[in-house]
């Protein structure tokens, strides 16, 4: 159960947006039937905390409160492809298209860019498709039926069981020791001037906004738990993703293998319209100055959009999503994973979070979030 029941008076409703909340209250479909509301069932509110969406006691019934699919053209329209399946998220019906080769998914993804100039569009890819599990009552509250598929984009430190404000404290302090030890070891690469600059510039982020993004894009694109979810701007990258399992243990050395393409096929690719304040590119967030790795590698963007009282944030960004044919799988490159994923010697931002895993100092929670650091 999801749902938080509240009074007026309670912090959350005092400070939406240090809790993640939705500042528009009672927004429903335009479809919603609101004929069941009782304005006289009391003041209190309710929220959906997988989305941080807030709703007054009266709208406690089953009105469908983000619209039930049978009323709901579906998200994005005119699309030649085949539509085998279907996703809920709040206030739209998302079709998930079958794709046979690449060219479909691009022609897709330059038609969502043209329309949404304001927005950044970006990718994710799956080897499965997961799911939120609401109660019934739940399902029929907010949809107005049971069985629908609502996907969930859940980020690593609920996954982990993980305290937010524990997590960024913890990234801010190896953020600060990661730029000194990587300045130290590229010193000798760099020109004076060059070093002046990494200087200047690392300096510059620790003690700003900007530590949060590029400390939130290290963590998650190297294992540690985080509040957001890795995202990319490169097809290549999100169709590597959908086509292979990742195999990681107890070390954290790491195997990967592709999807068998003629067994059940669950490989997804999916598009979100993201908004440009909640979503960030490394390339623009690192310093000036600074060692590819891992992050460079893949093209990365981060999406903060799973923290305070909207977990799913990213679902309500859902386009739509790809469901990959056996052809689509069998026609995609292999051995990127050598690309995608830079060798500890080749990789400096990595040598540091080994060397940080193998701490015998640490413990308790700082222990059990480094211990999450992969490698191939």
């Amino acid at each position: 159960m999801k749902i938080n029941k509240i009074s007026k008076s309670h912090k959350w409703n005092r400070y939406p947006a240090f809790y993640n909340l939705n500042v528009m209250y009672n927004e429903v479909h335009p479809t919603c039937d609101v004929s069941p509301v009782n304005r006289e069932l009391g003041e209190d509110y309710f929220i959906d905390s997988y989305y941080g969406r807030v709703y007054d006691a009266s709208y406690y019934s089953n009105v469908a409160i983000y619209g039930k699919s049978e009323n709901m053209n579906y998200y994005i329209n005119s699309i030649d492809l085949d539509i085998v399946d279907e996703f809920r998220v709040p206030f739209r019906k998302v079709p998930v298209f079958s794709v046979s080769n690449i060219e479909q998914v691009h022609s897709v993804i330059e038609k969502v860019k043209l329309e949404n100039e304001g927005y950044e569009i970006l990718l994710r890819g799956q080897n499965k498709p997961y799911f939120i599990d609401r109660e019934p009552e739940e399902q029929e509250l907010f949809y107005g039926e049971c069985g629908i598929k609502e996907p969930s984009f859940m980020p690593s430190h609920l996954r982990h069981n993980f305290d937010e404000v524990f997590l960024e404290s913890m990234w801010h302090s190896q953020v600060s020791m990661l730029f000194n030890d990587v300045g130290y070891q590229y010193q000798s690469e760099l020109s004076q001037q060059e070093l002046q600059l990494y200087i200047k510039d690392t300096n510059y982020i620790r003690h700003t906004h900007l530590v949060t993004p590029f400390s939130l894009g290290i963590a998650q694109h190297y294992g540690m738990p985080s509040v957001g979810l890795d995202l990319t701007d490169n097809l290549v990258v999100a169709n590597w993703f959908a086509s292979n399992h990742m195999n990681i243990g107890d070390d954290g050395l790491t195997t990967t293998t592709k999807v068998d393409s003629s067994s059940h096929i669950t490989s997804m690719i999916y598009i979100f319209r993201c908004p440009k304040n909640t979503v960030f590119d490394y390339k623009v967030v690192k310093p000036k100055v600074f060692p590819n790795s891992r992050p460079d590698a893949q093209n990365a963007w981060f999406g903060h959009v799973g923290w305070g009282e909207a977990t799913n944030q990213l679902g309500g960004y859902l386009v739509c999503a790809f469901k990959l044919t056996e052809s689509y799988l069998d026609n995609l490159p292999e051995g990127l994973e050598e690309v995608l994923f830079p060798k500890v010697e080749d990789d400096p931002i990595l040598q540091f979070f080994m060397r940080k895993k193998n701490n015998p100092h640490y413990e308790g929670y700082a222990k059990k979030a480094l211990k999450n650091i992969y490698h191939l």
